[in-house]
């Protein structure tokens, strides 16, 4: 439901108020915080909350999305990329670049880059290829995802 909204965009540029999704039981809520597919978000008495990156790769894999060939397709430009980043280097040090420079790159949309490369969309579709990124936050505006086998640091926004 969430990740069908969301589609393309940041998984941190939105959120959802519990009043629209009355389908929705309230202790199903908290059981998908405590999964950490959501977060919730602190408003005065209208609760909402605002799905994780994590929540949107499990929302791709529960729905079969994962395994659609466009889902697959875009990974692999976007390993291609990143990839590319390092390939013919000689430089002890990451290789920098931003969703955005990827994002023209590859021709895939920024937040999609951001929610795969978060989420760890590349080390489940990939698990041979170690695409696991770890992250640290930069400033109030950015974070580090570094993926240490590939020797590639992408700066991504934080909402």
């Amino acid at each position: 439901m969430m990740a069908g909204e969301i589609g393309d965009d940041y998984c941190f540029a939105w959120v959802f108020p519990v009043k629209d999704h009355s389908d929705v039981l309230p202790t199903t809520w908290r059981e998908l915080e405590d999964e950490g597919f959501v977060r919730h978000q602190h408003t005065f008495g209208n609760p909402q909350f605002q799905l994780t990156e994590y929540g949107w790769q499990e929302a791709l894999s529960l729905s079969d999305r994962i395994a659609d060939p466009d889902v697959i397709a875009r990974a692999v430009r976007l390993v291609q990329a990143l990839k590319g980043l390092v390939d013919g280097r000689n430089q002890i040090y990451d290789a920098h670049a931003d969703e955005w420079d990827i994002s023209a790159q590859t021709g895939l949309p920024a937040g999609w880059v951001h929610n795969a490369i978060k989420s760890g969309l590349l080390q489940r579709m990939f698990p041979k290829d170690m695409m696991n990124a770890s992250s640290r936050r930069r400033s109030p505006f950015s974070m580090e995802a570094t993926m240490p086998f590939l020797n590639v640091s992408v700066v991504l926004s934080v909402g």
